[in-house]
């Protein structure tokens, strides 16, 4: 007899291919949905799974949990409460992760029948990405969504702002406040990150506009000449675009005049109607903001 057996024969069994591992882990979660029941799901189980998915403490609920469900659907309530009424500020911020958590651990609660095999630090580990894919799959396109349609939070020295973007900004007036899209720009020593700006609306489509050493004159009438104006110039605003002086410092390298600033900063104040996001709401949720002043 050889020693040397061919590949098939019934001594030596095949060794173990890459993909072992996942073909037991496979079978091990088909052996673990058929001991939870889902085998052949009906289209009413199908909808239960996916309310359980989508609505937080739901999961609790259906597996005999009703007073978790209810304290875990409770904080996700108060979460996106508080969210929604201080958007922008720090305790929105965690409440946002106070609302993922409280629904990720219903999640965590729909999968246990599956995960309750796996080692504890395994489990760890699937929820925190859980945790970070209910972040990115589901919250980041909501809040998406609402940034570009509903309120828009923007930050200033005088506080946070909300924004209204779906807001008609074709009739704006002197002083009023409207926030724009700044574009990223660089120059010789010049460095403009892009981002949002709000500020008040000095002059109109067709104004004209004159830069002084120590005043701003639009259509005759002498205004205060704010930070990095130019000290001379003058331009009749076009058409369809707004003059609204940006409330930021732009960063400079290497030796950089005051004029090649100032005049950085107008091609940004020159805002045309494509780079207007929104105006403020008037009030948000009872809090009064400023909608006809210089932000400072």
């Amino acid at each position: 007899m050889s020693l040397l057996q061919p590949p098939g024969s019934p001594y030596y069994p095949p060794r173990a291919r890459w993909r072992t591992p996942f073909s037991a882990l496979g079978c091990r979660i088909r052996l673990s949905l058929g001991r939870w029941g889902i085998r052949q799901p009906t289209a009413r189980r199908i909808f239960n799974v996916c309310m359980q998915f989508v609505v937080p403490g739901l999961a609790f609920y259906f597996t005999g949990h009703r007073r978790i469900a209810k304290c875990t659907f409770a904080v996700w309530m108060l979460a996106i409460t508080v969210f929604v009424v201080w958007l922008g500020t720090l305790a929105a911020n965690f409440a946002f992760l106070l609302m993922v958590s409280a629904h990720g651990a219903s999640v965590s609660q729909l999968v246990a029948p599956v995960t309750r095999q796996i080692p504890f630090s395994r489990r760890l580990i699937l929820g925190a990405m859980s945790f970070f894919a209910l972040a990115v799959a589901i919250y980041e396109p909501v809040l998406r969504w609402c940034f570009a349609n509903v309120a828009l939070p923007l930050r200033t020295s005088t506080g946070v702002i909300i924004v209204n973007p779906k807001a008609d900004c074709s009739r704006l007036s002197q002083g009023e406040l409207a926030a724009y899209r700044i574009e990223s720009t660089s120059s010789p020593g010049l460095t403009v990150r892009g981002g949002y700006g709000i500020g008040a609306v000095l002059a109109l489509p067709g104004d004209n506009v004159k830069f002084e050493p120590d005043k701003l004159t639009i259509n005759g009438i002498a205004k205060t000449r704010l930070v990095s104006m130019p000290v001379s110039g003058e331009l009749v605003v076009p058409e369809k675009s707004w003059l609204i002086w940006p409330e930021f410092d732009i960063p400079t390298f290497g030796h950089v005049s005051g004029e090649a600033v100032a005049q950085q900063m107008l091609k940004i104040a020159v805002v045309d109607q494509r780079r207007l996001v929104g105006r403020p709401y008037n009030r948000w949720f009872g809090r009064k903001q400023i909608t006809h002043e210089q932000v400072r």
